[in-house]
């Protein structure tokens, strides 16, 4: 069962992440998790693609302006398509990337 499939990599993908940031959102169904940034999302996105060759999604590129504010920014989306293990590993390299130089991550 696909479901099965996929809630085994959020609670594994959530739980790996959650001991590093208390920052992750998951919602009960689905493949997406959503990480706050601790700066820029767009940045972020960059700076985790150079040090570790994730490619995520900035969160403020699937939304868009309401009254001037923009509620995916400062957001990353996390698929967890990939297999259980790769999942697992990914959150490990993202939790590198969250704690390493997170506070020198600024907008371009």
């Amino acid at each position: 069962d696909n479901r099965a499939v996929y809630r085994a990599k959020r609670v594994a993908e959530c739980d790996s992440i959650a001991k590093e940031t208390p920052n992750i959102t998951a919602p009960s169904e689905g493949f997406y998790l959503w990480l706050e940034t601790p700066n820029c999302d767009q940045a972020f996105v960059r700076h985790a693609y150079q040090q570790e060759h994730l490619a995520l999604l900035p969160g403020s590129l699937l939304s868009r302006e309401i009254n001037g504010h923009n509620p995916g920014y400062g957001y990353i989306r996390i698929t967890m398509t990939a297999s259980l293990t790769d999942c697992i590993e990914g959150a490990r390299r993202l939790c590198r990337v969250y704690h390493s130089n997170h506070n020198t991550i600024h907008a371009n």
